[in-house]
């Protein structure tokens, strides 16, 4: 059949144009209907056309104006517009019912208000969609992805999957600092709480509630709550029971405070409590009351990792400890315990020495029982007993001032200015500020040869120097009793101090008659028959005694050592004759001493007064001993009468 072309509507005649001859077709359309035809050649319609019944073409149709098909169009082929992207299919005001499509649909842009039914996107992506609502959506993602910047307002969201996840992701990397969280708001849009992490600057991820509420938990029955990494609880554990490790049986729990650990079995012995309740401002560690002899797991045990390196707990005893390890785990007495063994506070070491801060400032070596002080770890002092000896030493370092000063606490951070000491040396320090004035002091030092005692010089050093006289003061019994002095001189001050010293005397006014028999030595004394007055007289006596009671003619010493002893006597003789000879001398106990201090003179006549002195170092090595005078007549058996008479003593040494 060849082609038709129309160019008005039926029913009017005049603008038809038939190419071939239709004339039965044509007087259909004359009449202005079509009535069930079909026309199998290819046609075009230039102007509005009106079809009041079936119509159906089998080849191409080409219309170019509005087509009204009363009851409906069917089509055997494709509709396809002459040009792209300009005409619409209905309108806005002129809407198809209900779309249709078995196949593809390809729309570039898809926009309504209402879906019903399922929407199969296969492993294709949703994008730039707006607000999805509705009671059940149903997303079956496939191998894509759900994109979505928008909000989705939704109620139940159910996840049908064997293996359902669902996944938000911020717009940085793992280890960026990263934003990203499920948040849950109440009916006011105020928010109640997120999970996720809604801070720059960290990959935290917090479960947070903000309205003061709990976060719970919980299972049903013999269910369990299981954290395999690390737990940081910050605010307050609740009342129950956490088991961290069932098949050893410890759980922990906690309430009113107190915080316990139960051992395997729950045994009293195995338990550990924290109290922070039972005592105020107090934290209390405690372990169970059933502790015996071998079972030490209730002590506490730092460091390392236990049983590491043949680690083990304290040896077996009755009394808890703290033992703390390093972490070298290769050895086992690298520890420090910390116990009381009910009668003393004991820290014990396994090896090396105890610091007390990492400088080293000071060191308790157990071993050696001493105890070392340094600055900076520079070695500076140390107080013991070394090597089990019956000395406490107290030791100074030959690079480090190699001294001791004693001196006022207010001064403790001052320089006392000594330089180091070749020997050992302690200074003593008065409390005046060595910087004010650096030379109140006085010191003790062996130079290797002597015991060397010193002080500091007469005019210090400082702000506001002093003149001092320095001298050495030695006041026994708390007064002063003998003073060197800064130049050298020795004094003694006060009452009977000094030198033991003594002397005794015969004056004037009486005189003492001495019989002689010749050549035999007699003391000067008061025999009570030939004396002419009462004899001899006590002079100053320093610890050297004088005696009373009829004998006094010696002077006794209480202390052993050497006396220098001086002597001298003014004499005569009755009818002595011519040129009688008379020696005198020292006599201790009674003996004369006839290698010492001896002297003699003549006497020519009764008118003729004799004097006779001597000088000795005396020996008396018992601390008892009497000095007296003796006289001894060489040449007849005259007797002297001593007018004056003296004997002074002074203790000179030891002996």
């Amino acid at each position: 059949m060849s082609n038709l072309k129309i160019a008005k509507l039926p029913g009017i005649a005049e603008d038809r144009y038939v190419e071939e001859s239709l004339y039965d077709i044509y007087e259909q359309l004359k009449r202005g209907f079509i009535d069930d035809w079909t026309y199998a050649g290819e046609i075009t319609f230039e102007g509005d056309m009106t079809f009041e019944s079936e119509v159906t073409f089998e080849d191409e149709v080409t219309f170019n104006e509005i087509i009204n098909a009363g009851g409906g169009i069917s089509v055997g082929g494709d509709i396809i517009p002459d040009t792209d992207n300009t005409y619409d299919l209905g309108s806005s005001s002129l809407e198809f019912k209900d779309l249709f499509i078995d196949g593809v649909a390809n729309i570039d842009t898809l926009a309504g208000t209402t879906m019903s039914g399922n929407l199969a996107m296969g492993d294709n992506n949703i994008t730039e969609m707006g607000n999805i609502t509705g009671t059940d959506v149903d997303i079956s993602a496939g191998t894509g992805t759900y994109t979505s910047t928008g909000t989705i307002t939704s109620g139940d969201i159910t996840i049908f999957d064997a293996t359902p996840i669902l996944v938000f992701k911020d717009s940085n990397s793992l280890g960026a600092a990263s934003v990203g969280y499920i948040e849950w708001r109440d009916s006011g849009g105020g928010r109640a709480g997120f999970f996720g992490n809604n801070s720059a600057g960290n990959d935290d991820l917090f479960w947070k509630n903000e309205q003061g509420g709990n976060i719970g938990i919980q299972t049903t029955g013999a269910g369990e709550v299981q954290i395999t990494s690390n737990v940081n609880i910050t605010g307050t554990l609740g009342v129950g029971a956490i088991t961290l490790n069932d098949a050893t049986g410890v759980i922990l729990s906690g309430s009113s405070g107190v915080f316990t650990m139960q051992g395997i079995g729950g045994s009293n012995n195995e338990n550990w409590t924290i109290n922070l309740e039972s005592i105020a401002n107090s934290i209390l560690f405690s372990t169970g009351t059933g502790v015996t002899g071998t079972d030490w797991n209730a002590d506490f045990f730092v460091g390392g990792r236990f049983g590491e390196g043949n680690r083990t707990l304290p040896a077996a005893g009755t009394d808890h400890r703290i033992r703390v390890y390093s972490d070298d785990t290769t050895v086992n007495t690298d520890y420090i315990e910390f116990f009381h063994n009910q009668s003393d506070a004991i820290i014990a070491n396994g090896s090396g020495q105890i610091k007390l801060d990492s400088a080293s400032s000071i060191i308790i070596d157990a071993d050696n029982s001493a105890i070392a002080f340094a600055d900076s770890g520079v070695d500076g002092f140390a107080l013991g007993i070394f090597d089990s000896s019956d000395q406490l030493l107290f030791a100074t370092y030959d690079t480090t001032g190699n001294q001791i000063v004693i001196g006022n606490v207010n001064n403790f951070f001052k320089d006392f200015d000594h330089a180091l000491q070749t020997n050992p040396t302690l200074f003593v320090h008065s409390d005046l500020d060595p910087d004010i004035s650096n030379n109140q002091w006085g010191s003790f030092a062996h130079d290797q040869e002597n015991f060397v005692i010193t002080t500091g010089v007469n005019v210090g050093t400082g702000s506001s120097p002093t003149t001092d006289e320095n001298a050495i003061i030695f006041a026994p019994r708390g007064t002063e009793r003998m003073r060197l002095s800064g130049t050298g001189d020795l004094f003694w001050t006060g009452a009977g101090t000094g030198l033991l010293y003594a002397c005794m005397y015969v004056d004037g006014t009486q005189a003492i008659e001495v019989a002689l028999t010749s050549g035999v030595i007699a003391e000067v004394k008061d025999d009570g028959t030939t004396s002419l007055d009462d004899g001899w007289l006590a002079g100053d006596l320093n610890l050297i005694t004088f005696p009373t009671g009829g004998d006094e003619h010696y002077l006794s010493i209480t202390k052993a050592g050497f006396y220098r002893v001086q002597w001298s006597l003014s004499f005569n003789t009755a009818n002595p004759g011519a040129n009688v000879e008379i020696h005198g001398g020292i006599a201790v106990d009674g003996t004369a001493i006839r290698n010492k201090a001896e002297a003699h003179r003549t006497i020519a006549n009764n008118t003729d007064t004799g004097n006779m002195s001597g000088t000795a170092i005396i020996d008396c090595p018992n601390g008892t001993e009497q000095i007296s005078i003796w006289l001894l007549n060489s040449t007849n058996n005259a007797d002297v009468t001593v007018e004056h008479g003296n004997i002074s003593m002074v203790m000179v040494g030891g002996t």
